[in-house]
């Protein structure tokens, strides 16, 4: 793992508590040569969305152009984003950079994809037009999701399900890992027949992001690549680094896991990551108080039923 080549001083630095929106030097001196750093939110958690503006600003302060890719954007919006960004020039003034912002949402996918919290997201998204750098969109539009779960790998482009060998078994931990997750993320409540076909979806969204980040990386002017998304995509068991890893065997890549205090984590910190814990680093921050989603799951399973 990407962790193995930190310093001692850096070991040592890890133990010191981080603000909740400093970059730790610790981080990034694990970035200074990683050519992909994965950062995996939890997505309603506002204080992950401030460490990924800061990690981004570090980044570029430190010399890099960082492409950035983001889960939320949908692939075959990429045409549209990159009009957005070509029309703003090389030296955007802040009225341009606003309106263009204001747009990304429509553009992008990022509303038709369902997700709502565009505020949580401009921020970031405004770094990398502030500075001229190319934005990736990483998921595939719902439509083709839902046939991908339903029909099966000719819902991708053929070439690409090549290249990332999705049509080829997936390896029983893996298979079994996501199968593991899925039916977690819906509190325990295994979606039965559809189960194989929500696996699928996940492998694809996985090697999306992945292909999104070589793309990126491959862009003129661009040195390094910044990916926003979820935290399970950025494992480096079941998510995008397996197929980063897969395209690209000797590409350094840091993945780091942004998680809460609790139980676990008495305190905001970046510390490395436990045997347990599939990243590189774990980045701690204040938990955010919330309603417990399982509740929330099982009112709508029971609501469906009334129906």
């Amino acid at each position: 793992m990407f962790l193995h080549t930190l310093t001692a001083l850096t070991l040592a630095m890890l133990i010191a508590p981080a603000a909740q929106a400093d970059v730790p030097p610790a981080l990034l001196d694990a970035a200074r040569d990683a050519k992909v750093v994965l950062l995996g939110e939890r997505h309603d958690h506002a204080g992950h969305h401030l460490m990924q503006e800061e990690t981004y600003r570090a980044l570029i302060a430190t010399g890099h152009r960082p492409a950035l890719v983001m889960e939320m954007f949908s692939r075959d919006a990429q045409p549209a984003i990159d009009a957005l960004l070509a029309g703003l020039g090389t030296a955007p003034d802040q009225r341009a950079l606003d309106l263009a912002l204001e747009q990304m949402p429509q553009i992008s996918g990022f509303t038709a994809g369902g997700w709502q919290d565009w505020a949580a997201y401009r921020p970031i998204v405004a770094v990398a037009l502030e500075h001229g750098l190319p934005v990736r969109a990483a998921d595939w539009p719902r439509q083709t999701r839902r046939a991908l779960a339903l029909e099966g790998w000719q819902a991708l482009p053929s070439g690409f399900v090549q290249h990332f060998a999705l049509d080829e078994p997936a390896e029983p931990d893996v298979e079994d890992g996501l199968a593991r997750a899925i039916v977690e993320g819906h509190c325990g409540h295994a979606p039965g027949d559809a189960l194989e076909g929500m696996v699928r979806v996940q492998r694809a969204r996985d090697a999306g992001i992945a292909g999104a980040a070589l793309d990126a990386l491959a862009a003129a002017g661009v040195d390094q690549v910044l990916v926003i998304a979820g935290a399970g995509h950025v494992r480096r068991d079941l998510g995008a680094p397996l197929y980063l890893k897969a395209a690209a065997p000797e590409l350094p890549i840091l993945t780091v896991g942004l998680a809460e205090t609790g139980e676990s984590d008495a305190a905001p910190d970046l510390r490395p990551a436990r045997d347990e814990e599939p990243f590189d680093l774990v980045w701690v921050a204040e938990a955010q108080p919330r309603e417990d989603p399982c509740k929330a799951f099982a009112d709508q399973l029971r609501n469906m039923k009334r129906q």
